[in-house]
């Protein structure tokens, strides 16, 4: 029998769980510091709602099944339709919501660096706001968030682009509808695969050869002043001049660049979208989202502005492994509780609960050991403080107390530990 887990899949050991939770407690942390609130959905959901909103690949890769009723669910792929379904169906909520989520998602997929079957995602989202103040908003968050793992400007950079103006471009191409479709899919593979592949992915959905040419060739703009040049003061011109503005409120400027490259596969996008990547370019995007504020029509309801972002686990793991700033991710125990003899078994499980009922984080080891060892243990459980009860200390009704971090002892009347 195979033991290893379901290929794409991950079992985590209490070291790997703990830089995962490293991870979310960062997420939350920068959450709450900017106001969001948490929340979460069943990791299944009707097959319907998650179809709807995806698109044509993703609908692909959803690990779908049938419910002994007969009802067609699935492990959620993203958590976009989850909140979509939440807002639809609780019509009390009052607008904007700053909302997040770290839900854990399936796709079957081929896997690569950084892409796995399952994975963990923060999904950050603000919806009922038509300014571009959400996306330069949403943008700070994920940068905040990546200057508290330790990454600095230097470590990431963040790139943006405008549906609404590579839409504005491809009429000026007298692209038809679909043939935008089609544009928006083949040019989300930029950077994936070459060019030539790119036109001939183009070709073969029926595009003619001058149209092609014309869209690879926009790939080759490179600064948003060229777009200002062809495009004039268009809505989606405006609505980038002023993004930028809020992003030097934010004080994130810097960090953060225009890419016409940059068009995010899902047809549901609607205005500036955004992918976050290791400055080396060594793996897959860290983060993606941008405005989607057709995605309730999409799924029949009344159009409400939405802008969000999906950060997920994997690349970012494999960022901060790559840079050596794993070392806050370790749980400290404050407390590290062991004996010398059996007959002190009991004493040492009092000391503990008195700790434990002030607070404290007490790990009571369960037989007993030499003192070099019961420092070794404690030691690798990162405590800071390891009380032993030893023969020399006990006949006087004391303990002898470590500091881990300062290497100093110190001697503690038993009795001191159940005061008040």
């Amino acid at each position: 029998m195979n033991y290893s887990p379901v290929r794409g899949m991950r079992d985590f050991y209490p070291d790997d769980y703990e830089k995962l939770n490293y991870i979310f407690e960062t997420w939350k942390s920068v959450s709450h510091e900017f106001g969001f609130r948490q929340y979460d959905t069943p990791i299944v959901e009707s097959l319907e709602l998650l179809e709807r909103k995806s698109g044509e690949e993703v609908s692909d890769q959803i690990y779908n099944f049938q419910d002994k009723s007969g009802r067609n669910l699935a492990l959620r792929a993203e958590m976009t339709p989850s909140l979509a379904r939440l807002v639809i169906t609780n019509k009390q909520l009052k607008m904007p919501l700053k909302w997040f989520s770290i839900p854990q998602c399936f796709r079957y997929e081929r896997m690569s660096k950084g892409r796995k079957r399952e994975h963990y995602q923060w999904n950050s989202d603000i919806i009922g706001v038509e300014s571009s103040i959400a996306e330069a908003e949403l943008i700070a968050v994920s940068i905040k968030a990546l200057n508290k793992f330790g990454l600095t400007k230097k470590d990431f950079i963040i790139k943006y682009n405008s549906r609404q103006i590579m839409q504005e471009l491809f009429l000026n191409l007298d692209l038809t509808e679909n043939e935008m479709k089609t544009a928006f899919l083949v040019l989300d593979k930029k950077g994936k695969v070459s060019n030539d592949v790119l036109k001939s992915m183009l070709k073969e959905d029926g595009l003619d050869s001058l149209k092609i040419d014309n869209i690879i060739n926009l790939l080759e703009i490179k600064d948003f002043n060229e777009i200002k040049n062809i495009l004039g003061d268009s809505k989606g011109v405006l609505n980038i001049l002023e993004f930028n503005e809020f992003l030097k409120s934010f004080g994130i400027e810097e960090n953060v660049h225009y890419d016409i490259s940059i068009v995010r596969g899902l047809s549901y996008y609607t205005g500036i979208v955004f992918e976050g990547f290791d400055i080396d370019r060594n793996s897959r995007a860290l983060l993606g989202g941008g405005r989607y504020d057709t995605l309730f029509d999409i799924l029949g309801e009344k159009s409400i502005p939405a802008v969000g972002f999906g950060f997920g686990d994997v690349v970012l793991a494999d960022l901060i492994d790559e840079k050596q700033l794993w070392g806050k991710e370790k749980s400290q125990i404050d407390y590290y509780i062991g004996f010398s003899s059996s007959e002190y078994v009991n004493e040492s499980l009092k000391i503990a609960t008195s700790l434990r009922n002030k607070g404290l984080t007490v790990y009571s080891d369960t037989s007993k050991n030499k003192m070099k060892k019961i420092l070794s243990n404690s030691n690798m459980k990162n405590s800071k403080f390891t009380i032993i009860l030893d023969e020399r200390e006990m006949v006087n009704s004391e303990v002898l107390i470590k500091d881990m971090n300062n290497k100093i002892s110190s001697i503690k009347k038993i009795s001191d530990f159940y005061q008040l």
